[in-house]
């Protein structure tokens, strides 16, 4: 069993080159296109996921308002926080 991987990415191409990235590794992995829509997925995946890699600049919620509650749902979950601003 691969795992899981929640991608966190309001910018199309960056999110697919990620997802892409990822598969072609072997992982399994789910693309949202902001923090509420990520939330939402997590709560509802039927399997956990394994770890989160997210943009910190987003609409709707930033990738670190979304870290904090994935890490109230699951407190060990290994979060990557990333972002291409200065």
């Amino acid at each position: 069993m691969s795992a899981k991987v929640l991608i966190v990415e309001d910018e199309s191409l960056i999110a697919s080159l990620y997802q892409e990235f990822l598969n072609d590794y072997g992982f399994d992995s789910t693309v949202c296109e902001d923090g509420v829509v990520a939330l939402t997925a997590f709560e509802q995946a039927d399997q956990p996921f394994d770890i989160v890699v997210t943009d910190q600049t987003m609409p709707n919620m930033t990738g670190t308002e979304l870290s904090i509650e994935l890490l109230k749902k699951s407190p060990e979950l290994p979060i990557i926080l990333l972002t291409g601003s200065s």
